[in-house]
């Protein structure tokens, strides 16, 4: 009996996962119920967790349906089939997805009156530097990608950290799903799914760093979205972490920070590697990191900039090697990276409006791609 609730839970899970994002509560809900095994016991803790008398009520009637299950063994076996899987067309699964369009209006009530979240950056707070490329464009809950269908990875995703958000701490691993998953927007056959990272040599690494929108539950779990995700090496995951924390240093003590981060493919130098046989996500070469910030101590708006490139390659590579010793090591100028990538990363911007790593006119400042 417990196993087979287990397979309803999963598909409700999915379905609220898929369509309307409801991780913050159902997230909780799930982690009662595998501590928790006696139903009523369990659902009087969940009920808990509500405050509104509307959402309780919708969640219980969610929960009676699989209750009848129990009350109900010709249901039981009306709902499975020969090999003991849940019918596509099984009344309760039906239930639970004819109710799709109701639970989409709490959505938003819940978000708004959790204390602890803050909200996302807004586009035009993204995108205020301007934008890298055109084409491929994509809108996540808090940042802003442009999608390169052939590569099956983003070639550049923006966002704008606040020293508000940095400082609010809703989310950690052990109370998020940390869960994968594919991007429902992009068609199948051209999105990166799942088994196409299933036994590969690579991590999953995270462009937009969920760990920088730790305060609020659905910014955080949008980062897994495959969308922001391409295949890296475990040390050049780390270095680019350590690039986060420095970019969220500058978005407490700047008040705000925009970070642009994507793919850097030696085209001509070598041919392309695929995270494995028979899959479309092509290995970067490497990955850049752009982070800008308005200079407060200037009269004038002025944005400083400090521009990475962190080879994606193995431990024993001269390049990572530094990196791990020191991210200064992993700073170019801005000019190479839009050399390398084709971008036009801050080049909206009056050129006399930007300090740093931003002398267009110089291209090359280390070894790239060697």
């Amino acid at each position: 009996m417990f196993s087979w609730f287990l397979e309803v839970w999963q598909r409700i899970t999915e379905i609220f996962v898929r369509n309307f994002r409801f991780l913050e509560v159902w997230q909780r809900i799930t982690e009662i119920f595998i501590r928790n095994f006696r139903f009523l016991e369990g659902w009087q803790r969940i009920t808990e967790i509500f405050t509104r008398k509307d959402l309780v009520d919708f969640s219980f009637e969610i929960i009676m349906d699989i209750s009848m299950v129990h009350q109900d063994s010709t249901l039981d076996k009306a709902s499975r089939e020969p090999d003991g899987n849940m019918c596509a067309d099984s009344p309760i699964l039906q239930n639970f997805e004819r109710r799709n369009s109701i639970v989409a209006p709490y959505t938003s009530r819940i978000r708004s009156s959790d204390e602890c979240t803050l909200s996302p950056s807004t586009k035009d707070e993204i995108m205020a530097l301007g934008y890298p490329s055109n084409g491929g464009i994509f809108e996540g809950y808090s940042f802003i990608n442009s999608f390169d269908f052939d590569y099956g990875v983003s070639r550049w995703v923006s966002e704008c950290l606040t020293r508000e958000q940095v400082k609010k701490v809703c989310v950690s691993r052990k109370n998020a799903s940390n869960s994968f998953y594919e991007d429902e927007e992009i068609d199948v056959e051209r999105r990166a799914t799942l088994d196409d990272y299933k036994n590969s040599d690579y991590q999953k690494g995270h462009l937009v760093a969920a760990g920088n929108h730790r305060y609020s539950f659905q910014a955080y779990e949008r980062t897994f979205c495959l969308r922001n995700i391409a295949p890296m090496y475990e040390n050049t995951n780390f270095i680019l972490g350590k690039i986060e924390k420095q970019a969220q240093r500058l978005a407490k003590d700047k008040g705000k920070v925009h970070i642009i981060t994507g793919p850097v493919f030696h085209d001509a130098k070598k041919e392309p590697i695929f995270v494995k046989e028979g899959s479309k996500v092509r290995v970067p070469d490497a990955f850049f990191k752009v982070l800008a910030h308005d200079d407060t101590h200037k009269k004038h708006n002025i944005h400083r900039v400090f521009a990475y490139i962190v080879e994606n390659k193995n431990d024993d590579d001269e390049d990572i090697k530094k990196a791990l010793k020191d991210i200064k090591n992993a700073r170019v100028n801005l000019a190479l990276i839009n050399d390398l990538t084709g971008l036009n990363i801050l080049g909206e911007i009056d050129e006399r409006k930007l300090v740093g790593d931003c002398n267009r006119k110089q291209k090359t400042s280390r070894g790239i791609g060697s």
